[in-house]
């Protein structure tokens, strides 16, 4: 995971402030201190937001299997 967080802080521009969990293609799902999940692309910011990690686990681990 620490490797995940330095590649997308240094190398991938996204901010401190989101904790980068899941890396897949320099795509990555992050974290706020408030538990809001957000997925970030290489490509660019977009809107996929979920409000928990319970949230983002139910719809994006459980409900695409």
């Amino acid at each position: 995971m620490f490797e995940i967080a330095e590649t997308a802080w240094g190398q991938m521009g996204v901010a401190k402030k989101w904790l980068p969990f899941i890396e897949d293609n320099s795509d990555y799902f992050l974290l706020s201190q408030t538990g809001e999940v957000k997925y970030w692309s290489h490509n660019g910011n977009t809107n996929e937001k979920w409000p928990n990690f319970a949230m983002w686990f139910q719809q994006v681990c459980m409900e695409r299997r």
